[in-house]
């Protein structure tokens, strides 16, 4: 194993440890989708897909301090 991939697995653990993980909202856009308007799978995934470039970010953001 490699240093980056250990520091990669000690960042996870950390955002896990942090409760991080609750912020990606996938299980309430999981659970909301009947509530979105049709075509209700693709606004869906736009949603989801919305949400993991906010992660994504906030990750990025996190790791730079």
């Amino acid at each position: 194993m490699h240093i980056s991939e250990a520091l990669g697995a000690l960042v996870i653990l950390k955002a896990f440890a942090a409760d991080c993980s609750a912020l990606t909202g996938i299980e309430a856009v999981a659970d909301g989708v009947p509530v979105f308007r049709p075509p209700r799978a693709h606004n869906a995934q736009r949603t989801e897909l919305m949400l993991g470039g906010r992660l994504r970010g906030d990750a990025h953001r996190d790791c730079r301090h």
